[in-house]
């Protein structure tokens, strides 16, 4: 079972990621988000090892304080830049 103290202050880490971190494409106007995002490299199965293709993700609830929605989103080899 996770402490209720230590379930607050990983859920304003998260809130943090959405604010001021890399998910602040994620805020909603008027409520509290808390998030992390995530990039992995996949594996080449040609060449073997890791190449130069990307998994990026998401995963958030809000709001914060009292969890009712819980998304995902995930891009394979997302393309173009990243918008700030």
């Amino acid at each position: 079972m996770l402490a209720e103290d230590t379930a607050r202050q990983v859920t304003e880490m998260l809130e943090e990621v959405v604010q001021k971190g890399t998910g602040t494409r994620a805020a909603l106007v008027g409520h509290r988000v808390a998030g992390k995002t995530g990039t992995a490299q996949k594996v080449d199965p040609i060449r073997g090892g890791y190449g130069d293709k990307r998994l990026s993700s998401f995963i958030g609830f809000a709001p914060a304080e009292a969890p009712r929605l819980a998304i995902l989103v995930v891009i394979d080899e997302p393309r173009g830049r990243a918008r700030k």
